[in-house]
């Protein structure tokens, strides 16, 4: 499950909307999502990430892969 678009995660917004062909690669996601954002950063990985990797039956989905004890 291979992604081209290096945006699709590592986005960029500027006044709510998505800029096009831009990525935030070079930061981490902390910085843009943030616990009072409204987007936060748990939200973030729970539906992007989780979701799309659901969807591409590829990365990891289940609670204990990310959350190690």
């Amino acid at each position: 499950a291979k992604i081209f678009d290096c945006g699709v995660c590592h986005h960029v917004y500027e006044k709510g909307k998505k800029v096009e062909g831009a990525t935030s690669e070079d930061r981490k996601c902390s910085e843009c999502h943030y616990k009072d954002n409204d987007m936060s950063l748990a939200s973030a990985y729970h539906n992007r990430c989780k979701g799309c990797h659901s969807e591409k039956k590829a990365g990891p989905v289940l609670c204990g892969e990310c959350h190690k004890k």
